[in-house]
């Protein structure tokens, strides 16, 4: 009978290590029923392995495709390349001043990092590890996405309340979008061409269309909302509220013949 498992990356900032955890699952109900015992709920998180990164690890990006992992150290300004299969450092990769975010295009092999103190967004070749294009992006540049299909780039910048829209082809930015105030956390639904945008100081989230660049929707949520995760299968974003300890669950429909539609 076999048993799937769940390996989950987390950076911790005060240690500068990154722990990477495995989560068991139950076994499928097929295979509980090809061996005649009823599926058993298992529990427990094991750690597998501690790997040492740079100071302050922030953000977390992993590349599937080639089993490899990418954690921004904030105070080293640099970038830790972790295999998947060894769970070692094989790439040390300075790029902009104090990287918080990163986002990997698996398509193309390049990881985008966002730059905050230096207001860049650092692009890194993943055949290579080494640094191809810096792209200035705009003041506190903070939250970093990428859409697959159309290889766009969106960067948030804290400071200046705007997204960059960089073209992942020429690395040159080719929109600047104004949003909220402090917006921060960014996703992308590829399918629905929806990009969300979470704004600090104004309790809301922006809806972008990843087709004409434009705000399609600005959408109240909880207090100083920070992260935003999208399920692209069911077009579903939840967002993370800081101050009030809620989760918002955010729904865009897309009716038939339109690119984004309405919200519900």
């Amino acid at each position: 009978m076999r048993t799937w498992r769940t390996c989950i990356v987390i950076a911790t900032m005060l240690a500068g290590w990154v722990v990477l955890a495995t989560v068991p699952s139950a076994p499928s109900a097929r295979a509980s029923s090809m061996s005649g015992a009823s599926a058993q709920s298992t529990t427990g998180t094991g750690v597998t392995a501690t790997v040492p990164a740079g100071e302050s690890p922030v953000g977390v990006g992993v590349d599937e495709h080639t089993d490899t992992v990418y954690v921004t150290n904030e105070f080293r300004d640099t970038v830790s390349v972790i295999s998947g299969r060894t769970n070692a450092v094989v790439a040390t990769v300075p790029v902009g001043t104090q990287p918080i975010n990163v986002a990997v295009n698996q398509a193309t092999d390049r990881i985008y990092v966002a730059n905050q103190a230096g207001g860049t967004v650092s692009v890194i070749s993943g055949r290579t590890n080494t640094v191809v294009a810096t792209v200035a992006s705009g003041h506190g540049t903070s939250g970093v996405a990428v859409d697959p299909v159309t290889n766009m780039i969106y960067a948030t910048n804290t400071g200046d309340g705007t997204v960059s829209v960089i073209d992942g082809r020429t690395n040159t930015v080719t929109a600047t979008v104004g949003v909220g105030r402090s917006p921060f956390g960014i996703a992308v639904d590829e399918r629905a061409g929806a990009v969300y945008v979470t704004n600090i100081s104004d309790d809301t989230v922006s809806v972008l269309s990843g087709r004409t660049n434009m705000v399609v929707a600005t959408i109240p949520v909880g207090s100083e909302p920070r992260g935003v995760g999208v399920n692209t299968r069911t077009g579903t974003a939840y967002v993370s509220n800081f101050a009030s300890n809620t989760l918002t669950v955010l729904c865009v429909r897309k009716p038939a013949g339109a690119h984004l539609g309405t919200l519900g």
